[in-house]
């Protein structure tokens, strides 16, 4: 039934949605974005391992045949985008080969894993993002959790060295006793004005940093 639901918003292989619908909600979009289509790719190779686990060789059929379709048109955005999160999602699910990890890696030049990597493309910043305090949250403010995410997926993919220098550049985001879920990526700070403040305690933040603490040092801190 969910994928019933789901399947009301596909139309030639595209995940299309509402504008301020996706978390991508700091930017206009035409009706889909990249982020979404690649956990559209997961979500039909998720329906052909349960097939398969069900043996029901019609299905896994039909879902395969889907999954390889969608990939084929979605992927080589993958190498194309400067979106970090739809890349480090389609590493750890392996839509990528093993060599792009330290490809990609070598793209994040800066201190904290940006949202969006330097490159042409300019993206254009919705009235309500604007209103908020904020002219594009995905590039002017650090989100510690996908640092913590890159972390993971480092050590992961056998890259645990790669992995413990982006744990010490972000030794400034660790605080103690809690963390907070946005940072101001020039002074290190957490942000706190009207419509954007940083929340302490944020369940993903801190879910993520004890997570790569286990991956990179046995237990979470």
């Amino acid at each position: 039934r969910a994928y019933q639901w789901l399947s009301k918003y596909i139309c030639n292989n595209t995940f299309h949605e509402p504008i301020g619908a996706s978390w991508e909600y700091t930017r206009n979009h035409s009706g889909h974005v990249l982020l979404t289509n690649v956990l559209w790719i997961q979500t039909v190779r998720s329906m052909e391992l349960l097939a398969c686990v069900l043996k029901d060789t019609r299905q896994e059929n039909l879902f395969r045949n889907k999954h390889a379709a969608i990939k084929a048109k979605w992927v080589p955005n993958i190498y194309k985008t400067q979106e970090t999160l739809p890349r480090i999602l389609a590493i750890i699910w392996n839509h990528v080969p093993d060599d792009f990890v330290e490809s990609f890696n070598q793209e994040l030049q800066t201190d904290h894993v940006p949202l969006r990597t330097a490159g042409p493309e300019k993206f254009k910043a919705t009235w309500n993002a604007s209103i908020r305090g904020e002219a594009d949250l995905h590039r002017t403010i650090v989100w510690p959790w996908i640092g913590f995410f890159w972390m993971i997926i480092l050590v992961r993919k056998h890259k645990r060295t790669l992995a413990q220098v982006w744990w010490t550049k972000y030794m400034q985001y660790h605080h103690k006793p809690t963390l907070y879920s946005i940072y101001d990526k020039d002074t290190g700070e957490p942000i706190r004005r009207a419509y954007v403040k940083s929340m302490p305690a944020d369940s993903i933040t801190l879910s993520m940093h004890l997570t790569a603490c286990q991956y990179l040092h046995g237990t979470p801190v």
